[in-house]
């Protein structure tokens, strides 16, 4: 995986909650997160923090090359940390058990999505191909 691959994983992961959490900003507009303090007014805010995390995750992977390695992958571990504390913070909000597997389902994506950027920083090569420009 080439600098340019790997800063455009994160990137992209990152205008997906990006989108994710603007949608739901719209559904639940911010009177409304301010007003109810509950765990589901809390998503749209959760999906903009990952994204801001996540883009700028990619950000330097691109800028900083090889010596962002390190950073990359606790960046990784605290995705992947945020996607697990969010899935058990919602446990106690949520009774019914059809909403429980959405919450299951929805987080096991999450954690996937953090193996698979877990594993193009793994697979990181310094080295370049020649359709990258410096």
């Amino acid at each position: 995986v080439t600098r340019a691959q790997c800063a455009f994983y994160f990137l992209i992961t990152g205008f997906f909650y990006f989108v994710l959490g603007f949608i739901m900003m719209i559904g639940l507009p911010l009177p409304v997160v301010m007003q109810n303090n509950g765990w589901l007014s809390f998503q749209p805010v959760f999906g903009l923090l990952l994204a801001a995390e996540l883009i700028v995750l990619g950000i330097v992977i691109y800028k900083k090359g090889e010596s962002a390695v390190l950073f990359a992958r606790l960046g990784t571990v605290l995705y992947a940390a945020l996607i697990i504390l969010n899935c058990w913070i919602g446990t106690f909000y949520i009774q019914p058990a059809t909403a429980l597997l959405f919450i299951g389902v929805f987080s096991m994506t999450g954690l996937v999505l953090a193996v698979l950027l877990g594993l193009a920083v793994a697979h990181y090569n310094a080295a370049n191909i020649c359709s990258e420009v410096h």
